[in-house]
């Protein structure tokens, strides 16, 4: 066997059941994602359809998980080592009263009482 043909070898398919917990979500999860194309605000992953039969490639969910990476909850779009400095590196945003966003004392009114 060649360069080539070791590239192009037959890789399983998983089952709906089975690319669910491939990726950690539930089958109806992924049932639903094909109706909607989504999972969430996050595009579906890609599937083969052979007849009735629905089928996942591990290499296009490996991919679509890779695609979906986050560094926090407030990312809304996919991390690389290249999008720049890392969130702890980032400058506090800025109050739009003009006053710094950090936890100094008496920053919250209600702050200790009960």
């Amino acid at each position: 066997m060649n360069d080539e043909q070791g590239s192009r070898a037959y890789r399983r398919k998983l089952s709906t059941p089975e690319a669910a917990a491939y990726i950690g979500l539930g089958e109806s999860t992924l049932n639903k994602s094909r109706v909607t194309k989504s999972v969430g605000s996050t595009p579906a992953p890609p599937y083969i359809k052979l007849g009735a039969r629905v089928l996942y490639d591990p290499a296009d969910l490996d991919q679509w998980l890779a695609q979906n990476k986050r560094r926090s909850t407030s990312d809304v779009k996919r991390w690389s080592e290249h999008d720049g400095p890392s969130l702890e590196e980032q400058a506090p945003a800025a109050r739009s009263d003009g006053r710094d966003s950090g936890s100094e004392a008496g920053s919250c009114p209600t702050a200790g009482k009960r």
